[in-house]
């Protein structure tokens, strides 16, 4: 049954109303319409409904920490909503939370824009909406049961077709070569398969898959003819430089096998984009780890070589001096068996 509509919203205790957005959408339309997709009732659905209307929350001593840190005044509707989403979590077989976007996303997405727009930046309602039209032109990377269509969901759905012009993400696939039948082969001295996608370039690649990096494209360079970046999509099968842990980057390039070439530092960001945590754990966590990438080295400077890490929540792409050595860091690899 649908909550009539008014010009006058209910006070939800813990919540000030934003009367311009409370304008934009009949509360009718949107009530059934979060009803519909939340599963929500009661307590639960009031929060949900509050936080897709233009309600602020805002803080008290007072108040409970439920759903990612979202606070509000009212703990017995906070643990009504997380019990209900904990409840969903355990019906839901086989996922997890990290696979579901609840309504603690979007109380994290307020507490994002409301820091900008303090400093003067402006609100997240473009990105979020080339997000939608990302999703609903080409679905998202989980699910995709042919790894070339994964991992091009993956690029896809960071924005890489959209910067290269592609109006949907079938387009971009196209474009994506099949995955080549010598390389199909898991094995493992090189057990990770990669989609490098070099078209946007390091710099812009960085910036769509939220990666740190003060430089440009033109800060690294090849450490030698071998290592000449690929110019159009292609893939490789690399190592993350865990065997090579605590060895200088300088003695792994000498040590190479004859048709084994270091990751350069495009190709590691690559690796992230694709596989992410999986193979970057946090640098300062007890099993932390961090790839160097022994096939770029600085214009400036050749003795520094890239490398790539996790630290506080955040991929980091630096680079340093490549004759010491370091417990948490190693060289990573790829076999030679495509040409740039």
């Amino acid at each position: 049954m649908g909550v009539a509509a008014s010009s006058n919203p209910p006070v939800i205790p813990g919540l000030t109303r934003n009367p311009d957005l409370w304008k934009e959408r009949p509360l009718a339309t949107l009530s059934e319409r979060l009803r519909c997709s939340s599963g929500l009732t009661g307590r639960g659905f009031c929060v949900n409904l509050a936080l897709s209307s233009g309600w602020r929350a805002f803080p008290s001593r007072r108040a409970t920490t439920a759903c990612g840190g979202f606070r509000m005044f009212c703990p017995r509707v906070t643990e009504t909503l997380a019990a209900r989403l904990s409840l969903g979590s355990r019906r839901m077989k086989g996922s997890t939370m990290s696979d579901l976007f609840t309504v603690a996303h979007i109380a994290q997405l307020h507490e994002i824009q409301a820091a900008r727009l303090k400093r003067g930046q402006p609100g997240l309602g473009s990105e979020i909406e080339a997000l939608i039209a990302r999703l609903t032109s080409g679905g998202v990377a989980r699910g995709a049961w042919d790894i070339r269509e994964a991992q091009a969901k993956r690029y896809w759905d960071l924005g890489v077709g959209t910067a290269l012009g592609y109006p949907n993400f079938a387009a971009y696939l196209a474009t994506v070569p099949e995955v080549p039948e010598r390389l199909e082969e898991h094995g493992q001295s090189f057990p990770l398969l990669v989609l490098v996608e070099p078209r946007v370039g390091l710099k812009r690649l960085c910036e769509l898959a939220n990666v740190e990096f003060s430089g440009g494209d033109d800060t690294f360079v090849a450490y030698d003819e071998r290592h000449t970046e690929f110019t159009k999509p292609t893939w490789i099968r690399i190592q993350d430089g865990r065997r090579n842990r605590n060895r200088k980057v300088s003695d792994c390039r000498g040590s190479f096998g004859r048709r084994e070439l270091g990751l350069t530092a495009l190709q590691g960001v690559c690796a992230w984009c694709v596989h992410g945590a999986a193979e970057l754990v946090d640098l300062n966590g007890p099993d932390g780890h961090a790839m160097d990438l022994p096939g770029s080295v600085h214009r400036g400077s050749r003795g520094d070589a890239a490398y790539l890490h996790v630290s506080d929540g955040r991929a980091k792409l630096r680079w340093y001096w490549g004759v010491i050595a370091y417990p948490k860091c190693g060289s990573a690899s790829r076999r030679e068996c495509n040409k740039p």
